[in-house]
């Protein structure tokens, strides 16, 4: 299997005196995306043939990889190893900040936006770039790790109550006479 890296450079500017802190590194992308689409649970992500293909959610949710399960960043305060099967980082290093593949109109300050101007589709990959206020995001960086544009709207759950962690992505109605109605939901960070 190919080995996707991508290129970070992290701007921090002193909002005091102005001075710009750059560090720029080359980093892996691991499995999670290959994981996500590899998996299948009893079957919710085929469409079912005919009157049920409007019940298949998960296409506007996960689709277009790039800027839906690529499409949010994770800032952390301490370090990560990079694996390939790292997936699920310790509950110990919360993230201190993240974006999404929009623009934060919430009071959430750990949340910041992603700029939409300057983010755009290359010839060989994507261009992200998410921006923070100096009230958004604080804290200390030691590690940067990508997400779905859910992970980036609320990482481990908003602290402002203001996104959910949850995905619907399929919806199965078993009528049984009396409109009992399944909702079938898939956790995706």
């Amino acid at each position: 299997m190919k080995r996707y890296t991508g290129n970070l450079v992290l701007e921090l500017e002193d909002v005091n005196t102005g001075v710009v802190e750059t560090v720029s590194e080359t980093n892996m992308v691991t499995n999670a995306v290959n994981d996500i689409l590899g998996v299948n649970p009893m079957g919710v992500m085929y469409k079912a043939g005919g009157q049920y293909d409007d019940s298949l959610t998960w296409n506007n949710e996960l689709l277009p990889i790039c800027p839906n399960m690529i499409g949010g960043i994770l800032l952390f305060p301490s370090s990560i190893t990079e694996q390939a099967d790292n997936l699920y980082l310790p509950s110990t290093n919360l993230p201190v900040a993240y974006a999404s593949n929009d623009v934060n109109a919430t009071a959430n300050t750990k949340r910041g936006s992603m700029n939409l101007t300057e983010s755009m589709k290359l010839s060989d990959g994507f261009k992200f770039v998410w921006e923070f206020t100096p009230s958004q995001g604080n804290g200390t960086i030691a590690a940067v790790g990508l997400t779905s544009k859910h992970g980036g709207a609320n990482a481990y759950g908003s602290e402002v109550a203001v996104d959910s962690t949850l995905l619907q992505i399929k919806k199965v109605s078993l009528d049984d006479g009396d409109g009992f109605i399944n909702d079938l939901y898939r956790w995706l960070v």
